[in-house]
């Protein structure tokens, strides 16, 4: 009895399918690696030295004043 209501009460309810939840993660995915992709890239970045292992990652000079 209790199971004729749930499918009653689902009856006019749609899934969301597996393909749809690719779709989504795909048009995410590939809309923030388009910022990453055109995003000027840094001189000499390969010839950097490391950070210090304690040194913040976003110090002064990247936060707005």
């Amino acid at each position: 009895m209790l199971e004729t209501r749930l499918r009653q009460s689902d009856a006019g309810a749609q899934q969301i399918t597996p393909a749809q939840i690719l779709w989504v993660n795909m048009v995410t995915a590939v809309t923030l690696a388009m910022a990453l992709a055109f995003e000027p890239m840094e001189a000499k970045i390969m010839e950097r030295q490391p950070r210090k292992p304690g040194e913040p990652i976003l110090n002064t000079s990247l936060l707005p004043a």
